[in-house]
């Protein structure tokens, strides 16, 4: 069932994407289109549906003082919209999350990507189920800060982290992390934040304790009133040892080199933003292995930008293979491979979170 789920789920993204492509249909009707299935999605069959929905009638029909407690740990965005929605029917809260996102990201994909439609393409394939369809708050959050960025690449400064400071305080706290890139906006600070992944990976390839530890020991120490901070303190407390590395990014990862060397005189200044983002993301994930879920979100959302880096690869195929045909069916099993990967390897789509279509399927 799962993988025929997952199989639906890719065909139904590829024709309604076609169609889009081809301006079959118009922006409106394809972002509703996509949404409505992710909404479907996120508030029945993904992981974190049941706990979402306990959490919108938790906030939803708080009094005000425990409103200003709630604050600590979840942002006011979320808690405003299960304040005026825990009385409908939850599609309705989960509608609003992935139209917006979603909106947000294409139109930010139309405007910053070197090819739009690759891009599309590869966040459909690598990201739109768990993003839109399970950690809708992150979801949100990232189509927001993604287009800080791009304001960023115009020299906007101040814009940019204004706009980062407001989205962590009202979209999702973590993304925060987003501030590190106001400091990483050249093509130096790229071979920097190479070099310092590498020595990191070393270090613990021969047994040198990693990690950073005197950071993790500063968070610790925030005082736990600060939005974020309560929570934030609970994951650094909660030890999950992992590695600096990751076997299933490591392909993303070479590629990225690959294209960086490659093309790195046709970057555009959003593009050099989004490979510092990029590697810088593999920094976070080597520094921060003594706890894997801060390892793990902190991580991915500075990774989401190889969405972004995947139009180089698309661009590497048409320049190494031997004619165009083949370069898209090698890019197209590329995104095959990692949707499965993604989605049915990975669990997203599982028989663990099916059991309202089984459900319905066997009325």
């Amino acid at each position: 069932m799962t993988f025929l789920v997952s199989t639906f789920v890719a065909t139904y993204f590829s024709l309604v994407t076609w169609l889009y492509s081809k301006h079959k249909i118009q922006l409106a009707l394809y972002v509703i289109l996509i949404s409505a299935l992710t909404t479907v999605f996120s508030t029945y069959l993904s992981h974190d549906s049941k706990q979402y929905i306990n959490f919108i009638q938790i906030h939803g029909s708080a009094t005000f003082n425990e409103l200003a407690t709630n604050l600590k740990k979840i942002e006011i965005t979320f808690i405003a919209l299960s304040q005026l929605l825990h009385q409908t029917h939850p599609l309705f809260f989960f509608g609003i999350y992935s139209v917006s996102s979603f909106y947000l990201k294409v139109t930010l994909f139309n405007k910053a990507s070197s090819a739009p439609l690759i891009t599309l393409a590869t966040f459909l394939a690598l990201y739109s189920i768990y993003f839109d369809g399970t950690v809708i708050r992150v979801s949100l959050g990232l189509a927001a800060c993604y287009w800080a960025l791009y304001a960023l690449s115009k020299d906007k400064l101040l814009t940019y982290c204004g706009l980062i400071s407001i989205f962590a305080l009202t979209l999702h706290y973590s993304l925060a992390i987003f501030l590190l890139l106001a400091f990483t906006r050249s093509q130096k600070s790229i071979i920097l934040i190479l070099a310092a992944y590498i020595l990191l990976v070393l270090l613990y390839i021969f047994g040198v304790e990693v990690g950073l530890v005197s950071v993790t020991e500063l968070l610790l120490s925030l005082d736990s009133s600060i939005p974020g901070a309560s929570k934030l303190q609970f994951y650094l407390k909660t030890l999950n040892l992992s590695d600096p590395f990751s076997f299933s990014q490591t392909p993303l990862f070479v590629l990225s080199l690959i294209v960086y060397f490659k093309y790195k005189q046709q970057l555009s200044r959003f593009d050099i933003l989004i490979f510092n983002s990029f590697f810088l993301s593999f920094v976070i994930f080597a520094a921060f292995y003594h706890s894997e879920i801060i390892q793990v979100r902190l991580s991915e959302m500075l990774r989401f930008s190889v969405i972004f880096i995947a139009p180089y690869f698309y661009k590497l195929a048409l320049d190494t293979l031997s004619s165009k045909r083949t370069a898209q069916a090698t890019f197209g099993a590329f995104l095959a491979l990692y949707f499965y990967y993604s989605n049915f390897v990975q669990k997203m789509i599982s028989e663990e979170n099916l059991g309202p279509l089984y459900n319905l399927l066997t009325y």
